[in-house]
């Protein structure tokens, strides 16, 4: 009896740790395929992805002051009874609700919208964080000094799922841009901009 016994709860395990392995593995597919998949969207159409509900309401383009138009859509994000209209640019990211939508190209007038979904949760890191990290890589990395940091100024943007911190040098009343950075907000790491 103890034999039988033995072996039914030694089966039982492993398919528990079976089911569990395929469980991790089903999941990890998933929020691979949700990214890498590109959706689009025509205007009033809508899609479910991860639990948030996208819908293009159509949209216009803004004449810039440098020159030319830019497209933009009217995007409805739903998500567990929230609900928000933002405008999508092409290139263009936005962390809402704990999911960051990347916005690969947008039509004229918002006639499509492609972009991509990925479930991130709430950063890790705040603009402050940003900054602070920002400074000890210019000192660390860029070998900036004390006397060079006193002459600084730093500009910082929210980009969705990164900051885009810019670093300039004043002299003369001018400001030269020595260096772009993107710090990530999930992972802190920092890259270099262009």
């Amino acid at each position: 009896m103890n034999k039988r016994f033995l072996i039914l709860v030694i089966v039982l395990i492993i398919l528990i740790v079976i089911l569990i392995i395929m469980g991790i593995f089903s999941y990890i597919n998933l929020n691979r395929y949700n990214m890498a998949k590109t959706f689009e969207l025509k205007i009033n159409e809508s899609k479910t992805i991860s639990g948030l509900t996208v819908t293009n309401k159509g949209g216009g383009h803004e004449i810039l002051t440098e020159g030319g138009d830019l497209a933009f859509a009217d995007i409805e994000l739903k998500a567990l009874n929230k609900k928000e209209t933002i405008a999508a640019y092409s290139s263009g990211q936005k962390l809402w609700n704990g999911y960051l939508i990347i916005f690969e190209e947008v039509g004229w007038d918002g006639e499509f919208v492609k972009f991509n979904v990925k479930k991130v949760g709430e950063p890790k890191i705040n603009e402050n964080q940003a900054l602070d990290m920002v400074e000890e890589y210019a000192k660390a990395e860029l070998k900036f000094s004390q006397k060079d940091m006193s002459g600084i100024q730093t500009s910082l943007s929210d980009m969705g799922g990164y900051y885009s911190v810019s670093i300039f040098k004043s002299s003369d009343n001018q400001q030269e841009p020595v260096v772009s950075l993107k710090v990530d907000k999930f992972t802190g790491k920092i890259l270099r901009g262009k």
